[in-house]
C-alpha cells in the first residue's frame, strides 16, 4: 500500500484522538473492538519432501486454524480455474517454498478501534481540528497511534495486500504468471519490471517495513501535523545555526526519541572534518564508486590550480604519483537527465537544487585518504564550472580552521547532494532492486523451480517484488521525486540512464575492484588498509563462488552440458530482448564458470551490495546537513562568490526553511535502516540449505550438504576476518558491520 494512501486516509480519518483544550470533550480510547480477519495460512512440509500440512503462519498445527476446503488459485488474465487445476499436481515443496514457509509473517495482533459517536452540535469530538490549540499527554499519544495503526491495518484488510500460501506449479503456468511489462506502458517509464506480481509472492506493507518505523515516519510525512504533536514526536524545531542542529540531534539521541533510537554520524563532534568526510567514500552509505582517476582529469585539476595561481597545489599535485590520486567523478549527471552543460539542474517549482559535482583525492602510503578539491557543479568544462581546492594540502595538515571554512565545507555539502543523487537512484535503486527485478523475472521465465539455477537463486529473491513494486507505486513518485534537486522527468530519465549503463560483467567484484583502481590482489596492503567495504566484499565474492560454483558441479559435468541447457539460454535470451530484460551486456553463458559468474552476481546483488548501499543509510543521512537530497538555495555564480561564503550561506543550502522536505531527508533513511532478522540472513541461509541437503538421499545431495556446509563455515570465519578488518582502520570509532554474514539479509527485503 502506498505511504502517501494511508496518510492521506489518516489525515481524513476521524479517527483521531487528540486532547482539545477548547472542549470539554476528551478523546478516549473506545472499550470495543473489532475483530481482525484471519491471516491467510501457509503450506509447511512436515517431512523432507512431504505434501505438508496447513498451518498458521507461525507454523504452529492448530486445529482451529487447519482447513479443510480444497486450495483455490487464480492465474491473472489468461487461464480458468478449471485449467490450473488440470495442470497442477501435488509436488514436494523445493527448497524455495520451504524457505518462505519458514519465513511466514505472523498475523497482525491489537484492536481495531471504532469512531467516536458526534457530539451534540453534531461536530466529532475526537477529530483533528488545525484551528484549535492542543496539549498532548503520553496518553493521547499512544492513543493517536494506536488510531493510525486501526486506519492503517483496516486499509491492509480492505486491499487484501497479504501473501498466499505457496503452491507447487507447473512451468507453463509459472512462465504465464510472470509476464514482463509492457516497454514504455507506463508513465513515467521505469526499467523492465514485472506486470502484475502473482499472489504467492506479495508481501504487504507491515511485512517489509519495522512497524513502529513506519507509524512514526507516516505522522511525520503528514504535513498536516500540528507543532505540538510535531515537537513531542521528533524533537524542537529545527536549529538557526550549525551548533543548535547538533545539539538538537544529541538531544533526540538521548531521549531515544524517533531518529535518535539509531546511531547517526551527529553523536561525533568531528562529523564535518575531511578524515570523517572522506573516510565515507570507504565505508558510508556509497563505498562503491570512488575510482582511480585518469590523466585527463588530473591535467585539468592542475590546469585549474595554474589559473587561480595555486602554486601549492599545482605542486603537490605534480608530485603525487598517479596511483595514489582518486576520484569521484558524477560529471554525467547533466548527460544522464539530458541537461545542456550550462542549464541550472534545479526542480519544477526552483526551490530544490542539485549539481554534478567532482571530487578529487589522495590515498597516501599509509592508507590516508584526503580530499584535494571539489568541483562545485561540473559543466562541460573546468572554465565553465567553480573549483575549490582545500587548504589543506594533507590529512596531517593542521585542523584548527575546519569548523570555520565554509565555502570549504559548502563545497563538500556540494559533492555530498550529487552523492546523494547517484548513490539513491544509480547505486541503489537501480543497480540492486530493478537490476535483480530483472534478472528474476528472466529467471522466473526460464528456470522450473526443479532446476539448480532456480533453487540457488530463488531463496534471494523473498519479498524483492513487492518491495519494487511499492518504490514504483509510491515512494518514487511521491517522495524521491519530491527530493532531489531535479525535475520529475530528470529523476526518471536518471534512473533509465542507470539501466542502460549497467555493465553486468564489468560488475563482477574483481573485474570491478580492478577498474576501480583497488586490485584483490593488493587490497591486504597498507594503502587500503582502511578500504573495508571492498576487502570484505572481495571476501564474500571468493566464498560465494567457490559455492556457487561446486553446487553446478553436481549438475553439470561438462560445458559443453551448460551450453546446450535450453533454461540457461532461455534466461539470457530473456535478458537480452527488447521485450523482456533489455541488457545487452548480460553475457553468453557458455561455460559452468560464465554460469557461475552470473549467479554470484545476483546474488551479490541480493545480498552484500543492497547491505552495502542500504543499512547505513540511516547513520550517515538522518542527520540532514552531512548528507541532504539537494541544495536548497542557487549555487554561487563564482568562484569570488563561494569564498565569501559563511555560516548564513551554508545554512541557507540545508532545507530549513521547509520542514516536510527535512523530515523526508532524515526518516526515509531512518525507515530503510534496521537490523535484520536472524533468520533472514545468508548465515542462515547456508545453514538451511545443509539441513535440506541432509534430509534427501544420493550421492548428488551428499555433494550438495558438503558444499552448503562449507559455505556456512566460511561465513562464519568471515566474521572474525571483518571484525579484524573493522579494528584495523585508523578510525575505528564504529565497527564496519555492513557486510559480516550474521547480519546480511539473505534478499532484497527493504
Amino acid at each position: 500500500m502506498p505511504l502517501t494512501s494511508f496518510v492521506t486516509r489518516f489525515r481524513n480519518s476521524s479517527q483521531v484522538f487528540i486532547k482539545d483544550e477548547s472542549s470539554s470533550s476528551s478523546g478516549s480510547l473506545p472499550t470495543e473492538t473489532a475483530e481482525i480477519p484471519e491471516r491467510p495460512v501457509s503450506v509447511v512440509p512436515t517431512t523432507a519432501g512431504g505434501t505438508g500440512t496447513e498451518t498458521a503462519p507461525n507454523g504452529a498445527a492448530d486445529a482451529s486454524e487447519t482447513r479443510t476446503d480444497p486450495p483455490r488459485v487464480t492465474i491473472e488474465g489468461k487461464e480458468t480455474e478449471n485449467r490450473v487445476k488440470e495442470e497442477k499436481k501435488e509436488q514436494p515443496l523445493t527448497l524455495r517454498q520451504r524457505f518462505f514457509s519458514r519465513h511466514s509473517t505472523q498475523k497482525l495482533p491489537g484492536p481495531t478501534a471504532r469512531p467516536m459517536t458526534s457530539g451534540n452540535d453534531g461536530s466529532m469530538p475526537g477529530r483533528l481540528d488545525l484551528t484549535k490549540r492542543f496539549t498532548v499527554s503520553k496518553m493521547d499519544m499512544t492513543t493517536l497511534l494506536q488510531a493510525i495503526e486501526t486506519t492503517y491495518i483496516k486499509h491492509i484488510e480492505e486491499a487484501k495486500f497479504e501473501p498466499v500460501r505457496q503452491l507447487a506449479r507447473t512451468f507453463t503456468i509459472q512462465k504465464e504468471q510472470y509476464q514482463w511489462a509492457e516497454p514504455s506502458s507506463t508513465l513515467p517509464n521505469y526499467p523492465p519490471y514485472l506486470a502484475v506480481i502473482p499472489m504467492e509472492d506479495r508481501s504487504g506493507i507491515l511485512q517489509i517495513f519495522d512497524r513502529a518505523k513506519f507509524i512514526e515516519v507516516a505522522v511525520a510525512l503528514c504535513s498536516e501535523i500540528p507543532r505540538g504533536i510535531s515537537s513531542f514526536l521528533y524533537g524542537e524545531p529545527l536549529g538557526k545555526n550549525m551548533v543548535q542542529l547538533e545539539a538538537g540531534m544529541r538531544r533526540l539521541s538521548k531521549q531515544r526519541k524517533n531518529v535518535g533510537n539509531i546511531r547517526t554520524i551527529a553523536e561525533r563532534e568531528d562529523w564535518y572534518t575531511d578524515s570523517v568526510f572522506a573516510q565515507q567514500s570507504f565505508t558510508g552509505s556509497n563505498p562503491t564508486t570512488i575510482t582511480k582517476a585518469t590523466a585527463e582529469w588530473v591535467r585539468r585539476f592542475m590546469n585549474a590550480a595554474n589559473a587561480q595561481g595555486n602554486k601549492s597545489t599545482y605542486t603537490l599535485l605534480s608530485a603525487i604519483p598517479a596511483d595514489e590520486i582518486y576520484i569521484q567523478d558524477n560529471s554525467f549527471i547533466r548527460s544522464a537527465v539530458h541537461a545542456q552543460p550550462d542549464e541550472a539542474l534545479c526542480s519544477e517549482d526552483g526551490k530544490r537544487f542539485g549539481c554534478a559535482s567532482v571530487m578529487l583525492l589522495h590515498l597516501n602510503q599509509e592508507g590516508q585518504l584526503h580530499p584535494l578539491a571539489v568541483v562545485c557543479d561540473y559543466k562541460g568544462s573546468m572554465e565553465n564550472s567553480i573549483c575549490i581546492f582545500n587548504r589543506r594540502l594533507s590529512a596531517d595538515a593542521a585542523t584548527d580552521h575546519e569548523a570555520s571554512d565554509w565555502p570549504w565545507r559548502y563545497a563538500k555539502l556540494c559533492f555530498q547532494v550529487s552523492d546523494w543523487t547517484r548513490h539513491e537512484l544509480a547505486v541503489h535503486l537501480n543497480d540492486c532492486h530493478f537490476v535483480e527485478e530483472a534478472t528474476i523475472v528472466a529467471a522466473q521465465r526460464s528456470f522450473p523451480t526443479d532446476h539448480v539455477v532456480y533453487n540457488l537463486l530463488a531463496p534471494h529473491w523473498f519479498r524483492t517484488l513487492s518491495v519494487n513494486a511499492a518504490a514504483r507505486e509510491s515512494l518514487i513518485p511521491t517522495c524521491i521525486t519530491a527530493m532531489t534537486g531535479l525535475t520529475t522527468a530528470q529523476t526518471h530519465s536518471f534512473i533509465l540512464s542507470s539501466y542502460k549503463r549497467f555493465n553486468f560483467p564489468a560488475s563482477y567484484i574483481p573485474a570491478q575492484l580492478s577498474r576501480r583502481g583497488f586490485p584483490p590482489s593488493l587490497l591486504s596492503s597498507q594503502p587500503f588498509h582502511n578500504y573495508v567495504w571492498a576487502k570484505n566484499v572481495s571476501e564474500i565474492w571468493t566464498v560465494l563462488h567457490k559455492f556457487v560454483h561446486s553446487i553446478l558441479c553436481t549438475v553439470y559435468h561438462s560445458h559443453a552440458e551448460v551450453l546446450s541447457d535450453k533454461s540457461v539460454q532461455s534466461w539470457c535470451d530473456e535478458m537480452h530482448s527488447e521485450t523482456g530484460g533489455q541488457m545487452p551486456s548480460f553475457p553468453d553463458i557458455a561455460t559452468v564458470d560464465d554460469l557461475a559468474n552470473a549467479v554470484v552476481l545476483c546474488i551479490h546483488i541480493a545480498t552484500s551490495m543492497h547491505n552495502s548501499v542500504n543499512y547505513l543509510q540511516g547513520y550517515y543521512q538522518s542527520f540532514v546537513p552531512n548528507k541532504p537530497s539537494c541544495l536548497s538555495s542557487p549555487l554561487p555564480a563564482k568562484l569570488s562568490e563561494l569564498m565569501q561564503y559563511t555560516e548564513k550561506e551554508f545554512l541557507a543550502a540545508l532545507p530549513l526553511k521547509n520542514e516536510h522536505l527535512w523530515r523526508m531527508c532524515e526518516q526515509l533513511p531512518y525507515l530503510l535502516s534496521h537490523e535484520v532478522d536472524a533468520n533472514k540472513t545468508l548465515a542462515a541461509y547456508a545453514r538451511g540449505m545443509e539441513h535440506e541437503a541432509h534430509s534427501k538421499r544420493g550421492v548428488r545431495w551428499e555433494a550438495v550438504g558438503k558444499a552448503a556446509k562449507d559455505f556456512y563455515e566460511e561465513l562464519m570465519d568471515l566474521e572474525e576476518v571483518f571484525e579484524r578488518n573493522s579494528k584495523m582502520m585508523d578510525d575505528n570509532s564504529m565497527s564496519y558491520q555492513a557486510l559480516h554474514p550474521t547480519r546480511l539479509a539473505v534478499s532484497i527485503l527493504i
